[in-house]
């Protein structure tokens, strides 16, 4: 009836609910207008279940590929970053979650000024809940990229933010500040 009568209102609220969102499963990825938004993958959550791919550095010495082009051997990671890309693809503005996701994958790919040139354009938000979470990787990556840009002030960014994770309780996040550290 909403539809019938242009309601946009009550027909939002129909495609809201969770019945009419099962019947628009075939919408992949990300869409959004003004009556439905539909987030990017099949759980219905965002990226923040990435998979970690340590060490962040590669091992090679030299590039693998033909001059200028770029190979992602992992297999796993390639597919990843090519749902990545797809679904921001359909994005009209980039969150800053999302920004967050291309830094790491830039910078998993060795393209370390790309990554750096992002991520100086972005600015820590107040802190709530969907931001929260991500302090940590920004702070880790403010130190980490300050290996590349610091040294004329003698790293003191990277020094200043490994300082407050001493003591941080969860060793994984510990030893990678303490990695930097050293």
């Amino acid at each position: 009836m909403a539809l019938r009568h242009l309601d946009l209102g009550y027909f939002r609220e129909y495609l809201q609910k969770e019945p009419c969102l099962n019947n628009l499963a075939y919408i992949k990825g990300y869409f959004k207008s003004s009556l439905f938004e539909r987030q990017y993958n099949e759980s219905t959550s965002s990226f923040s279940k990435m998979l970690e791919y340590n060490p962040m550095i590669n091992s090679r010495a030299h590039k693998v590929g033909q001059d200028n082009t770029r190979s992602i051997l992992n297999k796993t990671f390639r597919q990843t970053y090519d749902k990545f890309l797809k679904t921001m693809a359909y994005k009209t503005e980039l969150s800053f979650e999302d920004k967050m996701v291309y830094v790491y994958y830039l910078q998993l790919q060795d393209r370390i000024p790309e990554a750096i040139k992002l991520f100086s354009n972005l600015e820590m938000p107040e802190l709530d809940d969907s931001t929260h979470a991500l302090e940590l990787q920004y702070d880790y990556f403010n130190a980490y990229f300050d290996f590349f840009t610091g040294a004329e002030d003698g790293y003191k960014v990277a020094r200043r933010i490994v300082q407050r994770y001493d003591n941080y309780p969860v060793s994984n996040w510990k030893l990678m500040f303490l990695a930097i550290e050293d």
